[in-house]
C-alpha cells in the first residue's frame, strides 16, 4: 500500500460502497424477512418427528415424559392427516376417475 492512499483505493473490493456488497440495512431487512417467513410457516410434521428422534437418540437414558407427550401429539396429528388422505382417495379420486373416463382421459391409479 502506498503512503497517503486509502485501502479502498488500492483494493476496491474492500470499499464499503462497492455495488456487490449489500448495505447493512439490506442485511437486516433480509434477516427480518427470513424471520417473519419462519414465523408464518409452521414446522412440518416430518421435521418435528425428526427433531423428536434426535432428542430421543441423544444420551443413554430412556426418553423423557415430555418426549412421550410430543410423540402422542404428533401421532394424533398423523392419524388425522391419514384420515383426510383416505377420505380423499376413496371419494374425490373415485369421482375424478369416473369423470375422467367419461371424458376419455386416463384415470388416476
Amino acid at each position: 500500500m502506498h503512503c497517503g492512499t486509502t485501502p479502498s483505493a488500492d483494493y476496491p473490493l474492500l470499499d464499503h460502497q462497492h455495488p456487490t456488497r449489500r448495505p447493512e440495512t439490506n442485511r437486516k431487512s433480509w434477516a427480518n424477512q427470513r424471520l417473519s417467513y419462519a414465523r408464518q410457516t409452521p414446522i412440518k410434521i416430518n421435521n418435528q418427528l425428526g427433531a423428536l428422534l434426535r432428542i430421543i437418540e441423544t444420551g443413554d437414558a430412556k426418553p423423557t415424559d415430555q418426549s412421550y407427550v410430543v410423540y402422542k401429539e404428533l401421532s394424533a396429528q398423523l392419524d388425522a392427516i391419514k384420515q383426510r388422505l383416505d377420505a380423499i382417495l376413496t371419494t374425490e379420486v373415485t369421482q375424478f376417475n369416473s369423470a375422467a373416463t367419461t371424458s376419455a382421459q386416463p384415470p388416476i391409479k
